[in-house]
């Protein structure tokens, strides 16, 4: 500021001029402006909703785009509001309170709650509160955040850990889970029920501990692919229960995180049962293939609804002269042609309804000019759940010349004796009844034959005197 200096006639002699340094001053506001934008920058910024509350009235003041993003409403709609007009009716009061306490502390507040936005969504937050002095006001300061999605998370991965809890409990196979120790940490019900120990046995020990492995080498494999492939997937083992039974078990293990730890989680499958229910069909098995090839009898397998042969014993391709994948493949009704069966019959219909044939006698002219007589057997089997015929062929070419030769014998003997001039009589040696008399013997009693025929011989009077009866007796016994 300047003066004009003056001499004692009031002519001005010249000026005073006096100033005042305000550099600092300048320095501060500029400074002062910067904070003021920076912050600005940083609430207008930030991904936290943050607003200003009147700690009076509760009416919100100022807010930042994350605090709009958060309630759904613009800030021209929230100024007008209060806090409280943006939670759900259960949390008002408490809203309310809790602003009132704040406005007389100035200690923080750290929470959690809902905003309800106009469509009705509710969003979960974790809000901090801090009172603020600003031009003699007291204002209370929200910084809160969005937590609905890791809520959501939280939600999903309690509910998957119910889920996970429950089927590990409720399985049927044995589940355990181990660290990387290979000590038990859990163990579900099915391990308790078929191992026979109790938890507290197994929980904190190892399978080793527990002298569960039968065999080391099996143990050893697990530990190698774990640290090579880090799973074991469908392996069988040989495992000991608490009584010292042994168990084969079908194991699979993968790897899992337990607070965030590798873990192994292991499911096994008890096969004992099964493995024995395999072993005794494969010994049937072999049962059957020594009796079916090693049969003296033809026998062959062939499916029910196309006839085709699926397998034929050695005798029926020695018989037939065939090989054997000149037989396997083909139609029984080839081979029916070939071996020149009669008569023709057809086994289907009477295998349908009585399940099984039994000694049907057939006729063979193979090869040509040599004939045999054959009996067919069958009966229905299931082979791998197809539906199909077990047929026996056996040669009875001799039995059935021996027939032949006995009914010859027999009409010759017939004739003989009844023709003979001799009396002849054919008695029970036991009891002296009488089986058969021929005609001259007939003639020399008086008696006819159904007089005589089941009647003792000494009930006729033919012995001359009790000598003579009895020396027939005795020699009959003797």
């Amino acid at each position: 500021m300047d003066s004009i200096l003056e001499s004692e006639s009031g002519k001005p002699i010249g000026t005073l001029s006096a100033g005042e340094d305000i550099t600092e001053r300048i320095n501060l506001e500029n400074e002062l402006r910067e904070n003021e934008e920076k912050y600005r920058a940083i609430f207008m910024e930030a991904r936290a909703g943050i607003i200003l509350i009147d700690a009076e009235t509760g009416i919100i003041v100022e807010c930042n785009p994350s605090f709009e993003k958060i309630t759904g409403r613009s800030f021209e709609e929230l100024r007008n509001m209060k806090l409280w007009d943006t939670v759900p009716p259960e949390q008002r009061e408490k809203i309310q309170v809790d602003l009132s306490q704040m406005a007389s502390t100035t200690d923080g507040l750290a929470g959690e709650g809902l905003h309800v936005r106009p469509d009705g969504t509710r969003v979960t937050v974790e809000y901090y509160w801090k009172s603020v002095t600003i031009n003699g006001k007291v204002y209370i300061q929200s910084i809160s955040h969005d937590v609905s999605r890791r809520k959501l998370t939280e939600l999903m991965i309690r509910e998957s850990e119910e889920k996970f809890a429950k089927a590990f409990q409720a399985s049927p196979d044995f589940m355990t889970i181990m660290d990387e120790n290979h000590r038990f940490i859990e163990v579900n019900e099915a391990f308790i029920r078929g191992t026979g120990f109790t938890r507290e046995e197994v929980l904190g020990h190892t399978p080793a501990d527990l002298h569960r492995w039968v065999f080391p080498e099996q143990e050893q494999k697990v530990i190698e692919l774990l640290a090579t492939e880090g799973k074991v997937t469908e392996q069988e083992f040989h495992l000991r229960k608490k009584d010292g039974s042994v168990q084969v078990m079908v194991m699979t293990i993968e790897q899992i995180s337990v607070g965030g730890k590798p873990h192994n989680l292991s499911i096994a499958r008890d096969i004992t049962e099964r493995k024995k229910t395999e072993k005794a069909l494969r010994e049937t098995q072999e049962r059957f293939n020594r009796a079916f090839h090693g049969s003296p009898d033809m026998v062959l397998i062939t499916r029910l609804d196309d006839g085709i042969i699926i397998d034929a014993n050695d005798k029926l391709l020695e018989t037939a002269g065939l090989q054997f994948d000149q037989v396997v493949g083909q139609s029984i009704y080839e081979l029916k042609k070939r071996m020149n069966l009669e008569p023709d019959v057809h086994l289907i219909e009477p295998l349908l309804s009585e399940g099984h044939i039994e000694n049907l006698e057939l006729k063979s002219n193979y090869p040509e000019g040599n004939f045999m007589w054959l009996s067919l057997s069958a009966s229905l089997i299931d082979i791998d759940g197809q539906h199909c015929i077990l047929a026996s062929i056996r040669d009875i070419t001799l039995q059935k010349r021996i027939e032949e030769a006995l009914k010859e014998s027999e009409e010759k003997f017939s004739k003989a004796f009844h023709n003979s001039p001799d009396a002849i009589t054919i008695t029970d040696a036991t009891t002296s009844v009488i089986l058969d008399v021929n005609e001259s013997a007939c003639e020399m009693t008086g008696y006819s034959r159904q007089e005589m025929l089941g009647k003792p011989i000494y009930e006729l009077g033919v012995y001359t005197s009790p000598e003579s009866r009895k020396w027939i007796e005795d020699t009959m016994v003797r």
